[in-house]
């Protein structure tokens, strides 16, 4: 029973936390066919991580200044372009 805005931000801090959690279970696995190299490829990450901490930056002003209604509209609208 919680409003749009409430469980937009419960739902995206589970999932930081979900990922902080399998990044620490995950950082000394190796990978199955190099016993050499890490299962996590870290030069991937340093050109993920800054355009990730962009994004939610974007996202956390798009959140503080639209109201839910448009919101709800916006994540249908993605949802429906997603899935084309």
């Amino acid at each position: 029973k919680f409003d749009f805005k409430k469980a937009t931000a419960i739902s995206s801090f589970s999932i930081m936390i979900t990922t902080l959690a399998r990044f620490f279970f995950n950082f000394d696995e190796r990978h199955p066919e190099k016993p050499n190299c890490t299962s996590i490829d870290y030069g991937m990450t340093n050109v993920m991580m800054p355009l990730t901490l962009v994004g939610a930056l974007t996202g956390a002003y798009v959140y503080v200044t639209f109201p839910s209604v448009i919101l709800q509209i916006l994540l249908t609208l993605l949802l429906i372009m997603l899935t084309m």
